[in-house]
């Protein structure tokens, strides 16, 4: 030993360690093996005790960066999840137009004044129509605008009047939910944002109760677009309809026709042929201002 440098005594120190070491592990190891169960039990309580109070503290890190992940993004454990969801977006944006015990179409709730729009075939006939909303409350409506060359017609919710003084002011109903539009712009390679074979989602009523409505699902099979003044298509045409798969019989008039995210993309009106939508996107700035 007095022979031995710094070094060579450090490396001996180790090695010692080391063989110390793994005798004990194996005659740990072989005790374990003799010891009664109740020993073991102990031994093994131990350990899952230690590693429960360190765990946490090692995984703290992991576990918020997860959390800010999931509260940024909408996670669905399936398709059939994102669909629920989206028709349940969409659904509370539509209202059913009747005239007496009739529904004679279907409206979509284009903003917080409480502007509804829907195909002029629907208010064709003279009378008072009210709107029965996602909740089952009824409003009467009025017809405020009506297209002379086009499919639609606009309605106004309400008047709701607070109760109060004379001067109190004429509110909006609060279970009218405005629908969120899809946007239709064509993205700077020139293509447009919606794309052939995405998923879309149809609601119809069939009655006027709230449970009646009927969920179809289906994709975009074409994307029709308006032909410029020399007959062909260029960047600036814009879409003219959406053609899909989605069967017309259970298409009513007015139905409205959502992206998957639950963001409304078209709408059914008399004029288009079996399984289009008009694209009410060039709706929203039509709306009339109030």
């Amino acid at each position: 030993m007095e022979h031995l440098t710094k070094q060579q005594i450090v490396l001996l120190t180790l090695f010692t360690s080391f063989v110390t070491s793994i005798a004990t592990g194996i005659v740990t190891v072989a005790l374990v093996d003799q010891a009664p169960t109740g020993v073991t039990s102990t031994i093994n309580h131990v350990i899952e005790r230690t590693i429960e109070e360190v765990g946490p503290s090692a995984t703290t890190g992991s576990t918020q960066s997860a959390s800010a992940s999931n509260a940024a993004t909408t996670l669905y454990s399936s398709p059939a999840d994102q669909i629920a969801a989206a028709t349940a977006r969409g659904e509370q944006s539509m209202v059913r137009v009747m005239l007496g015990t009739t529904v004679t179409g279907i409206g979509i709730v284009m903003n917080s004044k409480g502007v509804i729009v829907v195909d002029k075939s629907s208010v064709a006939t003279p009378g008072n129509y009210v709107a029965i909303s996602s909740t089952g409350a009824q409003y009467p409506l009025q017809v405020i605008q009506t297209q002379n060359n086009g499919d639609f017609a606009f309605l106004l919710a309400g008047p709701v009047v607070t109760p109060g003084p004379a001067s109190a002011t004429t509110t909006v109903p609060s279970s009218l939910v405005p629908v969120s539009f899809a946007s239709l712009a064509a993205s700077p390679s020139g293509t447009n944002t919606l794309q052939l074979g995405e998923t879309v989602i149809a609601l119809s009523a069939t009655g006027p109760s709230v449970d009646s409505t009927t969920v179809s699902e289906g994709i975009i099979q074409k994307i029709n677009m308006n032909l410029n003044s020399n007959g062909v298509v260029d960047a600036s045409s814009t879409i003219s309809s959406f053609g899909t798969n989605i069967d017309s019989s259970n298409i009513a008039v007015g139905s409205p026709l959502f992206d998957s995210s639950g963001s409304i993309i078209g709408i059914k009106t008399l004029s288009n042929l079996s399984g289009n939508f008009y694209p009410i996107g060039y709706l929203e700035s039509l709306a009339p201002t109030l």
